[in-house]
């Protein structure tokens, strides 16, 4: 819809996930498992059985430990010596295919942020970038284009077991 993941989207992803999982992640839109989230260090735990046990289980568990949670935007271990020619890649790679739009740029430019800066510069970075593609007449065009894709195969006035017939 031509905006970019905000509230700290980009700066926290790419430090839990690293920047290439954090591109591939954005980029494509892409959902993923429970369990792939949890492999990535996305969550903490699949909960199994009811939600509200799990979660009290949870809780307890790691009241009782030592161990305190460490802020995913002070992280730093994904983000340290990454080779930004990473960045330039992408967006050169990507060029053709995301010519006329501004936030898959964009995208590509807080996830280096991420890597480069520190989490209050990297905050501010993505807040400005957001901006910028909120207020960009592209995104009204890509919104409008959004919805029109989804209302171009509906006729008004059709029955609704009418089915399209596939074209080949």
């Amino acid at each position: 819809l031509g905006l970019l993941p905000g509230a700290g989207g980009t700066q926290r992803l790419t430090r839990t996930v690293g920047p290439v999982t954090a591109l591939d992640l954005i980029l494509s839109g892409r959902h993923i498992s429970a369990n792939q989230a949890l492999e990535l260090g996305l969550i903490d735990e699949v909960a199994e059985g009811p939600l509200l046990d799990a979660a009290v289980e949870f809780a307890r568990k790691h009241a009782a430990s030592d161990k305190r949670p460490v802020k995913l935007i002070e992280r730093t271990d994904k983000v340290n010596d990454v080779d930004l020619s990473l960045f330039t890649t992408t967006l050169a790679q990507n060029a053709k295919k995301w010519a006329g739009t501004m936030a898959p740029g964009k995208i590509v430019d807080c996830i280096e942020a991420a890597c480069t800066l520190a989490p209050a510069d990297g905050l501010a970075f993505e807040r400005k970038a957001f901006q910028e593609c909120l207020e960009s007449p592209n995104r009204a065009a890509q919104v409008h284009l959004f919805f029109a894709e989804r209302q171009a195969p509906k006729v008004s006035g059709t029955a609704k077991e009418v089915k399209p017939l596939p074209i080949a």
